[in-house]
């Protein structure tokens, strides 16, 4: 997720005595325009001997700031860097180990289609073919389209207290049926063929 970030370093407690040139200390060394946030390095001035604590003020999807503080409260070496990365996230993609012990959670939205959801798998039980699939940023949704040209009345089941998946949102469209997955964030993800429909699995 491209998120802008803008990284504060606030309240730090500083020695009586200035035993170092503060002017030329204190650096914060920027990413290369136009590329992801990856790493910065925040060299302090000479004086510094505690970390109060750091603010990051970071930019919404609806463009609105938001802001997070952490209390640090630590001493810190004015020598080295303080360095702030963003962990790589390592995508986790597969089948379940067992199948047969996925949630017993079923969510019934016809009769010819229904839904059992364990941590970051979906299985979509179906004998209708799937004919396409495709995500959609913002909000970050995985859409299917199903052959089934039936005329239905459109609905959407809220997935309370569920991890990774948010809604399933089902409208009717000429001569195909759309499933639409809201997930919690931007994930990569699979769909496997399975003799009871298919699988649909997010990244982690």
């Amino acid at each position: 997720m491209k998120v802008l970030l803008f990284f504060t370093i606030l309240s730090l407690m500083i020695a009586r005595e200035n035993p170092f040139n503060t002017k030329e200390r204190f650096k914060v060394i920027q990413p290369s325009n136009g590329v992801g946030f990856i790493e910065q390095k925040i060299y302090l001035p000479g004086d510094a001997i505690e970390l109060k604590e750091i603010v990051v003020h970071y930019k919404k999807l609806d463009s609105t700031i938001g802001s997070k503080k952490l209390v640090i409260n630590a001493k810190v070496n004015r020598l080295k860097p303080i360095v702030i990365y963003q962990e790589k996230r390592t995508p986790v993609i597969g089948k379940p180990i067992d199948l047969a012990n996925l949630s017993n959670r079923t969510y019934k939205a016809y009769k010819f289609i229904s839904f059992k959801i364990k941590g970051n798998n979906m299985q979509i039980i179906t004998n209708e073919k799937m004919i396409r699939d495709f995500p959609i940023p913002y909000p970050e949704t995985i859409i299917m389209d199903f052959g089934h040209s039936d005329v239905l009345v459109s609905k959407t089941i809220d997935l309370k207290d569920i991890e990774y998946f948010k809604f399933i949102k089902f409208t009717m469209h000429d001569n195909y049926f759309r499933v639409t997955v809201e997930i919690d964030n931007r994930r990569k993800y699979k769909i496997f063929k399975e003799r009871y429909g298919y699988l649909l699995v997010v990244d982690i």
